[in-house]
């Protein structure tokens, strides 16, 4: 009887590549999309590594390769396991996410799974790791609130909203509200952040730093 040669299955059809050896239907595709047996395709599972009180789930390129490790605690394995994760990054924060295929074939992101949707709130990572999705590390915030803890977005000068202008040896403050951008010069750093905590304060409701940030 065939059998694979990789495997050693005999289920289902048993097929020979170029005349060679003889592979499972699995195998055979790898093969013949690939010229090579895979250790991983997109399909694999995720492995999820357990520790005492957090789980790390493994996530990997198409080719296999592992990408990042996304963080969850023990408590919410019953909400990843059996789903495919991987991860995305986004280009405007450089922020590293976690999605899986969802009902309808909408993304799910791993951060929302875990915290639940609110309308009218985002699911924010505190530490601005977006693959780090322990419970204590998630929270719900309005979106402009979420705006202002984008860690890898600081400025040179490190805080949002304030950067130094050469041109007009000043400092600047702005800020977005409503698609409408405001700014201001001043002579210091600490005015220059004391104008823009207030308007955050104004327009958001919270500050950068009252965010950690």
């Amino acid at each position: 009887m065939k059998k694979c040669s990789v495997c050693g299955s005999n289920n289902g059809k048993v097929l020979t590549f170029k005349g060679e050896d003889y592979y499972c239907w699995k195998h055979y595709a790898h093969m013949r999309l690939h010229g090579r047996i895979l250790n991983r395709t997109k399909y694999t599972p995720n492995e999820i590594i357990e520790y005492p009180e957090h789980a790390e789930i493994v996530l990997y390129t198409s080719d296999g390769i592992e990408r990042g490790r996304a963080l969850v605690d023990i408590s919410d394995l019953s909400l990843v396991r059996g789903r495919k994760w991987y991860m995305r990054t986004s280009g405007d924060s450089g922020r590293a996410y976690v999605y899986t295929a969802g009902e309808g074939h909408h993304k799910v992101s791993l951060h929302t799974l875990i915290l639940g949707a609110i309308d009218g709130y985002v699911v924010d990572h505190r530490d601005g790791d977006g693959l780090n999705n322990r419970r204590s590390n998630l929270r719900h915030l309005t979106l402009n609130a979420n705006l202002l803890n984008r860690r890898r977005m600081l400025p040179k000068s490190g805080r949002i909203g304030v950067k130094w202008r050469a041109d007009r040896n000043r400092w600047v403050a702005s800020i977005i509200t409503k698609g409408r951008y405001t700014q201001k010069h001043f002579f210091t750093f600490s005015e220059a952040c004391a104008w823009r905590e207030v308007m955050e304060k104004q327009y958001v409701g919270i500050t950068a730093s009252e965010l950690g940030n």
